[in-house]
């Protein structure tokens, strides 16, 4: 008797695991976040103006200087420059900073 609900135990464990399994392989599109396409559009655009640059012949120095003020590079511009992440609108700690809290914790200091 005692057998018999060790095997049946590891039976229904392993159709368990199986089924885990099968659920997280086969169906991993149901974790994705449906409003997946909201950078998309921009890149469309930084897209198109790659595209109209290259059919057009090549700039001379001067388009170049002038358009390079405009933003990031001469293709991409202002597109997504504030979602840029830089020192100044960054709220992690570095790694400097961590190191010398975890001494400070490790030491008592």
């Amino acid at each position: 008797m005692k057998n018999i609900l060790l095997r049946l135990t590891r039976i229904f464990f392993v159709a368990c695991v199986c089924a885990v399994l099968v659920i997280s392989q086969g169906f991993p599109a149901m974790a994705a976040n449906s409003a997946n396409n909201q950078g998309e559009d921009a890149l469309k655009d930084v897209q198109k103006k790659s595209e109209d640059v290259l059919r057009t012949p090549p700039r001379s120095l001067d388009q170049s200087k002038a358009d390079a003020p405009s933003g990031l590079n001469l293709v991409q511009g202002d597109a997504d420059k504030e979602q840029m992440k830089r020192p100044e609108n960054s709220t992690s700690t570095s790694v400097e900073e961590q190191i010398d809290e975890g001494l400070k914790k490790a030491f008592g200091r």
